[in-house]
C-alpha cells in the first residue's frame, strides 16, 4: 500500500501506478471524488477483471478517465455541441458525461449501447497516470455493483485488498461524492446521477445558451 497527496504526487509514485497497469494490474486510487478501480481498458482482460471485480453485469458500461490526447483520438471531429459545452465549463471536474460513440477501438466499454462514458479528471494524480500510460483509464468507483459507491477506505480494502495489485491511501480525506452522471443526446441532457456537480448549477448553465 502506498500514502499519496492527490495534489502533488511524486514521480515516483507516478511511475509505480503506471508501471503497475503498464503491466496489466488494477489499482485502487484516490480521485477527486471517491475511490476508483483503476486499469487500461484499451486491454479487453483488464476490462474484464474489472467487471468481475465490481461483479457488474457486462451490459452496464464502465466509464473512462480521459485527457485532451484521448479525447482526440476518440473523437477526432471534437465532441457533440452540447457534450462540448457541458465539457467546457465543468472539466476538468467531477461531472461524467455519456455520449454516442462510433469509433472502432473500445467497443466492449460501450457494451452493445453505442456510447460512451467520458470524465476528465481534475485529480493531480489521474491526469499524471494518463499522461504516462497514455490510455483510456476506467473510471469505476471501488465498490461492488449495485452497493453504496462510497465506501470506506477500510470497507475498500476488506472488499478489494487481495484481488488488486496496488492500493494507494490519499494521505488527505477523501472525497465522499460521486461524479454527476448525464447522458447526452441528440433531444436533451439526461440526468443519470447527481453527485459532485449540483445538477441545479448544469440546468441554469444550460438555459443559459
Amino acid at each position: 500500500m502506498l500514502k499519496v497527496d492527490s495534489e502533488d504526487p511524486s514521480d515516483a509514485i507516478l511511475e509505480r501506478v503506471s508501471s503497475v497497469i503498464e503491466s496489466g494490474g488494477v489499482v485502487v486510487l484516490p480521485t477527486e471524488t471517491v475511490y476508483g478501480l483503476v486499469g487500461d481498458v484499451s486491454s479487453a482482460p483488464v476490462l474484464e477483471r474489472i467487471y468481475k471485480l465490481k461483479r457488474r453485469g457486462a451490459d452496464k458500461p464502465i466509464s473512462i478517465f480521459v485527457n485532451r490526447e484521448i479525447l482526440r483520438e476518440l473523437f477526432p471531429e471534437g465532441l457533440p455541441q452540447v457534450s462540448r459545452r457541458l465539457a467546457d465549463k465543468f472539466w476538468p471536474g467531477p461531472l461524467t458525461l455519456i455520449v454516442p460513440h462510433k469509433g472502432r477501438r473500445y467497443q466492449g466499454l460501450r457494451s452493445g449501447s453505442g456510447k460512451i462514458g467520458l470524465r476528465f479528471s481534475s485529480s493531480k494524480l489521474i491526469q499524471g497516470v494518463l499522461r504516462r500510460v497514455k490510455a483510456p483509464l476506467s473510471a469505476t468507483s471501488a465498490n461492488l455493483s449495485g452497493e453504496e459507491e462510497s465506501y470506506t477506505f477500510e470497507r475498500i480494502v476488506e472488499t478489494f485488498g487481495s484481488q488488486v495489485d496496488l492500493i494507494v491511501k490519499a494521505e488527505e480525506r477523501q472525497g465522499e461524492k460521486v461524479s454527476t452522471v448525464l447522458e447526452v443526446e441528440a433531444k436533451g441532457v439526461r440526468i443519470i446521477r447527481e453527485g459532485a456537480v449540483p445538477i441545479k448549477e448544469i440546468k441554469d448553465f444550460l438555459l443559459e445558451g
